[in-house]
């Protein structure tokens, strides 16, 4: 059973951590940022894939 909200709590989540870990340190917010890009950007590819 695949939801349709787990990949935009992902995306919101990465945001977060990257907003909040860029004060704490500017590599872990950068990585945390590029993770989460390419998470979403493997799922959307997948989605399209599918159609």
């Amino acid at each position: 059973m695949e939801s349709t909200h787990f990949p935009a709590a992902i995306g919101i989540i990465g945001m977060l951590g990257s907003f909040t870990l860029t004060e704490l340190n500017m590599v872990v917010g950068i990585a945390v940022g590029v993770t989460t890009l390419c998470y979403l950007l493997l799922k959307t590819y997948k989605e399209w894939r599918k159609k």
